[in-house]
This record gives structure tokens, sequence and C-alpha cells, in this order.
């Protein structure tokens, strides 16, 4: 079997260049990464806060949008499958309408459902994003009165 130099193999956990004997390793993509990297480059969600993390005091940070890891979903048992695939939860405040949040979330499910084999400046790929179910209202007392909050689930699949 001949290899092409650049490629890439699985070797403990890691990604190493072919020819790289384990030596010279790189830490596979990160999905939220790429997705907080994606959504924040996107001109219709501009003035939106894209975080990995919740700030203290959400309603000052409105319109939000927080990515999160919720699983690594398993590998394939293909040996020439290289894609991971991630499962990650986005919440979204907006107010002072709930349906300012329920746009929010749309637009970025949108935004990431149109990525794909999107490539990004570092030479990750995102090939393609999946919904799992609906967006759902999820209130959020700590966050005020006037600011809702939608949650949605997506699988994104990465290279």
């Amino acid at each position: 079997m001949v290899r092409r130099p650049n490629e890439l193999r699985k070797c403990d956990d890691a990604w190493a260049p072919d020819g790289a004997g384990g030596d010279v390793t790189m830490s596979p993509p990160d999905a939220v990464a790429l997705v907080v990297e994606y959504l924040r480059a996107q001109d219709y969600l501009e003035g939106v806060t894209v975080a990995t993390g919740r700030p203290d005091d959400v309603s000052a940070r409105v319109p939000l949008l927080l990515v999160e890891t919720i699983e690594e979903l398993p590998p394939s048992r293909m040996p020439w499958a290289r894609v991971r695939r991630t499962k990650v939860g986005l919440q979204a405040w907006a107010g002072p309408e709930p349906a300012e949040a329920v746009l929010l979330v749309r637009r970025a499910i949108a935004a990431l459902l149109a990525a794909r084999a999107v490539s990004m400046p570092a030479g990750q790929r995102i090939e393609r994003v999946e919904t799992r179910g609906e967006p759902v209202e999820a209130p959020d007392p700590a966050a005020g009165e006037d600011v809702h909050r939608m949650v949605a689930i997506i699988e994104v699949s990465i290279r």
C-alpha cells in the first residue's frame, strides 16, 4: 500500500503525519472551537456574542450564543474514516421577546447546516452538521425577566 507523505493516520489517539513514526503528533480538531470560529465569521450574526462558557451576567451580554460539547461520539470502525463526530449544544439568549431567541438559534443552525466541507484557516474542516431535534425553550430565571433562552442540539462531523 502506497501512502502520500501528507496523509494522516491514527495512532494512540493522536494524529500524526505518515512517516513521523509517532514522534510528531497534533491534537485532533476541536468541534466547538471550529463551530465558534465559523459562527463568529457570519455577517448576519454580527453583534451576537458567541462564547464557550456562560458569563456571570447573561443579561448584560444579550444576544448571546453559547456553544458547548455534550459528548464525543464513538469513532467509526472503518480504518479509512477520519471523521470525528461530536454532539454539540447551542444555547441562545435574547430578548425582550421570546421570538428573538428562536430567531437567533435558528440563524445559527441555518449557518451551520450550510457549512458542508468548509475548510477553516488552520486546516481543519467541518464536514457536515445535522440537527438532533427541534430547538426548545428552556426558561432561565437567573438571566432576568426579559431574557429568553432556546436550546438546540447538533451533531458536528469534522476532519
